[in-house]
């Protein structure tokens, strides 16, 4: 387990870098981004 700041994460994604980790921020983003900027998981 690993603690991770999606918000970071999701704003590469929008920078065009893309990959496994991106799509699972991307996923998350969904229903805990917009809940809170950060999630553990």
């Amino acid at each position: 387990m690993y603690s991770i700041d999606l918000t970071h994460l999701h704003y590469q994604c929008t920078k065009g870098k893309f990959d496994v980790a991106c799509e699972g921020a991307n996923l998350l983003s969904d229903s805990s981004l917009h809940k809170s900027g950060k999630e553990q998981y």
